[in-house]
């Protein structure tokens, strides 16, 4: 059965806060193709920063050890919704190519490609 990304953060029961922080983790991914060493290094440590602050939120809010559980039910739903990206570029590379706009060799260089690598985005890293 497909679960939407709502309906698992409903199940969740996530607060604004938690919900703010999982949203900074995602949108520090530094997957963009484009991103140099060092604007990749400059977002993990920021993401860094924000997973260690979403465990000592979950941790305080609900103790350490219900806090802990639900960090990585918290991660687990990033994973989900990291799959569920991939899904989507998967499957829209393959209507691309069943409508005639992509050829066989973009279909597979697409279905190919390294998760990490498939983000095609201009991300400027301000200091």
């Amino acid at each position: 059965m497909r679960v939407s990304v709502i309906e698992l953060i409903a199940r969740m029961k996530m607060d604004q806060i938690q919900y703010s922080l999982l949203r900074a983790i995602v949108s520090l991914h530094d997957g963009c193709r484009k991103l140099t060493k060092e604007a990749r290094e400059k977002l993990s440590e920021e993401r860094a920063k924000y997973t260690k602050a979403l465990l000592h939120y979950l941790q305080n809010k609900h103790g350490m050890d219900a806090g802990t559980k639900r960090f990585g039910d918290s991660l687990a739903l990033l994973n989900e919704i990291f799959y569920k990206t991939q899904y989507n570029y998967n499957y829209y590379s393959y209507r691309k190519y069943v409508e005639r706009t992509a050829t066989p060799a973009h279909l597979l260089a697409d279905l190919l490609e390294n998760t990490d690598e498939k983000y095609d985005c201009d991300i400027k890293v301000i200091s």
